[in-house]
């Protein structure tokens, strides 16, 4: 099977496997009728830097989500990631699949030679006699895909799915919150920050800030003279509500943060620049990001809407092997949980 068949490709029952900066994330899904549950939800943190540590991670989570044989659908978060949201007129497929591959060639800022580039269409809208496609324009470089792919492929487990993060939080959002209208999913990574927005359920926007909670950690240290793991340590623990208040010190640690949220504001702006919708429903927080203490009243300040953290687990039953022990870090299962729900979410 090529690369590029593999990307949003329909493959029956999928382990979701987001590989992280930091951990790597496993769910797996039952389905009884229409309801859902976890199956299992695990959770293994690196041990050291590289391809070593991802593989031990991966070899750590392997039994206890049997990944032996299993049908597995994984992100590719690779630097070279190119994510552009198109909108299109209406036309026959191989006319669409030739329209995109101009706009590869406009918007990727590398040789496209070893190139995957792929699309899906995530909505279409008419106005008066015109119909236009929303397309998700997707190219990464073959290397990025081939290191993705044997990573995982050492458990045993059959890549059957590679898809892209904002598309894995779109089938979360669609389960856990359907009727929402405009939402700005936010998932904090170790390494960068992903801003998405979507509109019932359709990816409007998305963008990657190359802030993470690394560099929270690295602020930690600072405000607090602090080795990292110190820093680590009371981020976990106490987080903004280690600092006072308006002092120098808060200033300092919440830094990367205040760098994350003036990014969000400005893809909102931008957002309601090129649009007419003028409200934004909920801001949700995800990613490891997400459960620093304090980030929620913190981010509030700075928002009209609501911000929340996010629950991937909010509406799926059961309680499979693990689940009890990751309860607390639902928001670091958002992009797993998105590829176990490849299938149902189509």
């Amino acid at each position: 099977m090529s690369f590029l068949s593999r990307l949003f490709k329909r493959n029956g029952d999928l382990v979701g496997v987001d590989v992280g900066s930091s951990s790597v994330k496993v769910v797996r899904l039952k389905r009884r009728g229409k309801e859902i549950g976890i199956d299992a939800a695990v959770l293994a943190e690196f041990e050291g830097p590289g391809p070593d540590a991802v593989s031990q991670a991966l070899d750590r989570v392997a039994g206890a989500a049997r990944l032996e044989g299993a049908s597995i659908a994984i992100t590719v978060s690779d630097r070279s990631l190119v994510i552009r949201p198109l909108v299109l007129p209406k036309m026959p497929a191989d006319e669409l699949t030739e329209a995109v591959r101009w706009e590869a060639r406009r918007q990727v800022p590398y040789d496209l030679g070893d190139a995957v580039i792929d699309y899906v269409v995530t909505g279409e809208t008419t106005e008066g006699t015109a119909t236009r496609y929303d397309v998700l324009l997707v190219a990464v470089e073959g290397r990025g895909v081939r290191e993705a792919l044997a990573a995982v492929e050492k458990t045993r487990g059959r890549v059957k799915v590679v898809d892209v993060n904002p598309l894995a939080l779109r089938n979360t959002l669609r389960m856990t919150r359907p009727e929402e209208g405009t939402v700005v999913y936010v998932d904090i990574g170790g390494q960068r920050t992903e801003v998405n927005l979507f509109k019932q359920g359709r990816l409007r926007l998305t963008r990657s800030v190359e802030t993470g909670g690394e560099h929270c950690t690295r602020a930690f240290a600072e405000a607090a003279r602090i080795s990292a793991a110190e820093a680590e340590a009371l981020k976990r623990d106490k987080g903004l509500l280690a600092f006072s208040s308006g002092s120098p010190e808060m200033e300092g640690a919440a830094a990367p943060i205040d760098r994350i949220i003036l990014e969000v504001q400005r893809s909102i702006d931008y957002y309601r620049a090129q649009t007419r919708d003028r409200e934004i429903q909920r801001v949700l927080l995800a990613g490891g990001g997400a459960l620093l203490p304090g980030l929620k009243e913190h981010a509030a300040q700075f928002f009209d809407s609501p911000v929340e953290i996010d629950d991937p687990f909010v509406k799926v039953k059961g309680n499979g092997p693990g689940l009890a022990n990751v309860r607390s870090l639902a928001p670091r299962f958002a992009v797993a949980m998105g590829l176990a729900l490849r299938e149902a979410a189509g």
